[in-house]
């Protein structure tokens, strides 16, 4: 893995970290563990990951952004999702960080 990947590596690692110790349930440390990783996109990854991170991406943004009844936006599309999903969804997209956190920490050439 080159340096460019350096970048992506610490912002997973500390969405792991906010997963890990921030208060609530499943879906409320998701909702602060993106934050950490918010500014990220595919293009951070090493091609093998690529696929693994618009994974993860997905889930958490499945239900978009909640709108009024104006159709104005008033809550993004993360936490829409998190409100909206079951505990048992969100562990599975933990995991999913979690296998991808391993996978980056792997990489021996940085």
């Amino acid at each position: 893995m080159s340096i460019q990947y350096q970048y992506a590596k610490c912002r997973v690692a500390e969405g792991i970290q906010e997963l890990c110790i921030s208060p609530g349930d499943v879906r409320s440390r998701l909702l602060v563990a993106n934050d950490a990783m918010s500014s990220l996109n595919t293009s951070h990854f090493p091609e093998h990951l690529k696929l693994k991170w618009d994974s993860i991406t997905r889930m958490m943004n499945e239900y978009g952004p909640a709108t009024n009844f104006e159709g104005v936006i008033w809550q993004s599309a993360v936490a829409h999702t998190m409100r909206r999903i079951k505990n048992a969804t969100g562990v599975k997209i933990a995991t999913a960080l979690w296998e991808l956190h391993e996978a980056l920490q792997a990489e021996n050439d940085l």
